[in-house]
């Protein structure tokens, strides 16, 4: 939804983990996060970004550094968060929309 401007700069992001490699087992090999604006952020990685493959299909909240190569864009996490999803204030959003 924003421009990504500065690959230094922090940024925070809610969405849902989802698989988008698996190897020839079916085992995800890849992530990345899929948030409300339908944006997908793959997720580098690393130690902090390996921890998220314990959190596939849940709602996250995460932070770091964003950067976009060939129209692809990926996040290197910072810190995470699994978030619990709040039906009456989705109810909220929904009527506002």
């Amino acid at each position: 939804m924003f421009p990504i401007k500065n690959k230094t700069e922090l940024v925070t992001l809610k969405g849902i983990i989802v698989p988008v490699d698996w190897d020839s087992k079916g085992n995800a090999v890849a992530i990345a996060i899929s948030t409300h604006g339908e944006q997908e952020y793959l997720i580098c990685n690393d130690n902090k970004g390996k921890k998220l493959f314990n959190f596939i299909q849940d709602l996250v909240k995460v932070r770091g550094k964003i950067s976009e190569v060939s129209g692809i864009k990926s996040i290197k996490i910072n810190n995470m968060e699994k978030c619990i999803l709040d039906i009456a204030d989705e109810t909220n959003n929904s009527m506002n929309l």
